[in-house]
């Protein structure tokens, strides 16, 4: 008798946890508008291969740039907004002298507290596996990390802009621009086809 109480104590041990735990999720859901960027190669019948990136467009507030240095030294974070930016290349890469191979990427920044700035390119399923959401991006270790050029324009960027650009002339070059702000990231892209 004693080993059945026993056991039905630990059971309803458990499903008091599980009760607890359930009660501290909360779901979230509704649309967002996604933006794509991407350079695709054509040949004559058929595509010899394309890189796209895709990420939500947060809009810049003029409070952020008192805020940017602390909310951006010596962090990961966040690149766009709700779901994970993301880079799908089907073609090797190399960024500012980076490899980076077929595949598919969550995409944070980063910056030093020396001031150097790097895009991030994770394995989804290492994220996936942690349960991750892109607010989370300071959780975030290793990844591929490809260092950027930063400047500051005169020019405002309501809303995050990232281009991948085609390189005039040069059917195997383009170049990854990022703006926000006034804040501008960029790096050279070598396209292996």
């Amino acid at each position: 008798m004693l080993r059945r109480s026993a056991f039905f104590g630990v059971a309803l041990c458990f499903l008091i946890a599980a009760s607890i735990l359930a009660q501290e999720i909360q779901r979230f859901g509704g649309e967002s508008v996604r933006v794509s960027t991407r350079i695709a190669y054509f040949g004559k019948n058929s595509s010899a291969g394309q890189l796209a990136i895709e990420y939500g467009q947060p809009e810049w507030k003029d409070e952020y740039e008192t805020q940017f240095d602390e909310l951006t030294r010596g962090k990961r974070w966040r690149f766009g907004n709700n779901f994970w930016t993301t880079l799908d290349t089907h073609l090797d890469l190399t960024i500012a002298g980076t490899k980076v191979a077929i595949g598919y990427y969550y995409l944070v920044l980063e910056r030093s507290q020396g001031d150097d700035w790097s895009l991030v390119l994770l394995d989804p399923k290492e994220i996936q596996a942690k349960k991750l959401d892109a607010f989370q991006a300071e959780l975030t270790t290793g990844g591929i990390v490809v260092p950027l050029n930063w400047e500051q324009t005169e020019d405002i960027s309501e809303k995050l802009i990232i281009k991948l650009a085609p390189s005039e002339g040069k059917l195997d070059k383009g170049t990854l621009r990022i703006g926000w702000g006034k804040h501008k990231l960029t790096a050279d892209i070598d396209v292996s086809l």
